[in-house]
This record gives structure tokens, C-alpha cells and sequence, in this order.
């Protein structure tokens, strides 16, 4: 890989050294860890962590690396990007709570009135 990056020399039958330009570019490695989802996602029997699944959605949906120290635990916000606030609302050992038209409508009014505290400077 290094010689495709960077070039190299050989030498020919004559005995004539001959460079060949690299392509330039670079290579990186990365070791992974265990896969989040299958192919379906699905999630499995044993569910990631919350920090897992939240640098995952937070990835997916914006490019950008994760903080940890973006989460805020009361309110299941797990950063922002560009005026838009993610949320992962998540509880390891009690029930999900039903997604239903009630729940997404408090959460809306859980992020109007923190926006609302952050225009106010409070």
C-alpha cells in the first residue's frame, strides 16, 4: 500500500533505475468492535449500551463524531448538529416507553423550553 501511495523504484534488465510516480492518497486502519446490528438490524439479545446506540444514531444522522459529554440523562438529549437537537430516550432496566403521538409531544415540549431557557440565557 505504502509503494502505491508513495511511489517506488526498480531497475531494469539493463540495470537502469526507473521511478514510478506514487498515486498519493493515504491509508488508515481501524480495528472494530463488536457489530451493533445484523444485516436486519436487529439488535439481538443483548442490547449495546446507551452510549453505543447513541454514538451510532448520532453518526447516522449527522457525519460528525460523538461526545459523551453531550448527553443529558434527564432528558435523553444526546447532542446537537446544525440546530437540530437529537434525542435517545432510553431506559436500560425499566420498559421502553410507548412511542405513541403523547410521548413525541412531550419531548417537543421538553426541547421548547430548554431552547426557551437557552434564548433567555438561563
Amino acid at each position: 500500500m505504502r509503494r502505491v501511495i508513495k511511489g517506488y523504484s526498480y531497475k531494469t534488465q539493463s540495470g537502469q533505475t526507473e521511478k514510478v510516480a506514487g498515486l498519493g492518497g493515504e491509508f488508515s486502519y481501524a480495528r472494530v468492535g463488536r457489530a451493533l446490528m445484523d444485516e436486519y438490524r436487529d439488535l439481538g439479545r443483548k442490547l449495546p449500551s446507551y452510549e453505543e446506540m447513541a454514538r451510532y444514531i448520532y453518526f447516522t444522522e449527522t457525519s460528525q463524531n460523538f461526545d459523551p459529554a453531550q448527553i443529558d440523562a434527564e432528558t435523553g438529549k444526546i447532542g446537537e448538529w446544525k440546530d437540530t437537537s437529537y434525542y435517545l430516550p432510553f431506559a436500560e432496566k425499566a420498559p421502553f416507553p410507548e412511542l405513541n403521538e403523547s410521548y413525541v409531544y412531550c419531548l417537543r415540549q421538553k426541547a421548547e423550553s430548554i431552547a426557551h431557557d437557552v434564548k433567555r440565557g438561563a
